[in-house]
């Protein structure tokens, strides 16, 4: 529904304060059921979620935050980075698939963000509403 038609119905009058309040809310409700919604209701299937968090949590075994370890051998395949983050979330919730999952959820949201902003800035505030 566009901004005119919700201004425009019978009964129903928004203030510009209040509209963006709306837009913000379907926003957050849409990134919500996205992202965070059910995020470690299933087990890890896609073979790269368990691949990670298996190598983050033989770091996290052999205490050594420096380099990757797969079975116990150095695996450099993705930055160390990933891997601190995971460790991080597990450390704080459990070694679940939730937490597995939370380091790359949030990473969306914050590309989402990021991108929202830079639209903001490189055109107008309402561009892509």
């Amino acid at each position: 529904m566009t901004t005119e038609a919700l201004r425009g119905a019978p009964g129903l009058r928004l203030t510009p304060g209040q509209l963006r309040l709306l837009k913000a809310a379907g926003w957050v409700l849409l990134v919500w059921v996205v992202l965070f919604w059910r995020l470690g209701y299933l087990p890890l299937l896609d073979p790269d979620e368990a691949h990670y968090a298996e190598i983050t949590r033989e770091m996290m075994d052999a205490q050594d935050l420096v380099v990757p370890l797969l079975n116990g051998q150095p695996h450099i395949d993705k930055p160390v980075l990933f891997h601190w983050v995971q460790a991080g979330s597990f450390r704080m919730l459990g070694r679940t698939e939730f937490a597995a999952r939370l380091p790359s959820a949030l990473s969306a949201m914050l590309l989402f963000l990021v991108t929202a902003w830079a639209g903001s800035r490189l055109f107008r505030r309402d561009t892509g509403d």
